[in-house]
């Protein structure tokens, strides 16, 4: 895959779970996150160019977590076919360095 990122990405410490945010149905858990994007890892593929309204649940956090509206930009099976690794950007409401996800990368980045 190329490699296009211009932010660093920051695998999280801890095992965040990434809900849509109309359903409550957990979609994957967080693979990595930059102010721009983030990595999610799913049992399902998912459509390029999809729309979404996520939550990500962060242990020791109240739900319904933090809310973020993102764009699928891949989705591709990971070395694990029964995994699927898919790229997000930021967009709508949540526009990249967005002050949340910047609180949530920050977060992420301070957990030991």
């Amino acid at each position: 895959m190329d490699e296009r990122r211009r932010e660093d990405r920051h695998p999280p410490v801890l095992q965040a779970e990434i809900r849509d945010q109309k359903s409550g149905e957990v979609l994957g858990l967080l693979a990595d996150i930059s102010t721009g994007g983030m990595m999610l890892r799913a049992e399902q593929p998912m459509r390029p160019r999809q729309k979404l309204n996520l939550a990500v649940e962060l242990p020791g956090t109240p739900s319904p977590g933090v809310t973020v509206d993102v764009t699928v930009r891949w989705s591709e099976p990971d070395l694990d076919p029964s995994i699927h690794l898919i790229g997000l950007s930021f967009s709508g409401k949540t526009p990249p360095d967005n002050p949340r996800v910047l609180a949530m990368v920050k977060a992420l980045k301070s957990v030991k």
